[in-house]
């Protein structure tokens, strides 16, 4: 009778609204390509690295976490700015289609 239970709940588990919604978020595209641009933040304040700015369509972030979906003016201050400290993509180089300087 234990037995029975215990697969009726394992087959609601599978099939419960909560689940279904676990499918539809993992079956999305990891970042939208709508974005115009993206930040990759730091982990934490205290982390070595710097924040990189990236393209919507920059392939180098694949794999990595889900970046923050920002506008050109957004990007356009995270780069300039000195305390935000970030850094420009090396690859899809977000800066030259801003018109950014940043020497």
């Amino acid at each position: 009778m234990a037995g029975k239970r215990h697969l009726e709940e394992m087959r609601f588990a599978q099939t419960s609204p909560g689940r279904e919604r676990e499918r539809q978020v993992q079956s999305r595209p990891r970042w939208p390509l709508s974005s115009e641009y993206l930040m990759k933040t730091k982990l934490h304040p205290k982390d070595p690295l710097p924040a990189i700015v990236h393209v919507g369509t920059c392939t180098l972030r694949q794999g990595q976490p889900t970046p923050a979906e920002i506008s050109a003016d957004q990007a356009r201050l995270v780069l300039a700015d000195t305390v935000i400290g970030a850094e420009p993509c090396p690859i899809c180089r977000p800066e030259t289609m801003l018109g950014t300087d940043l020497t």
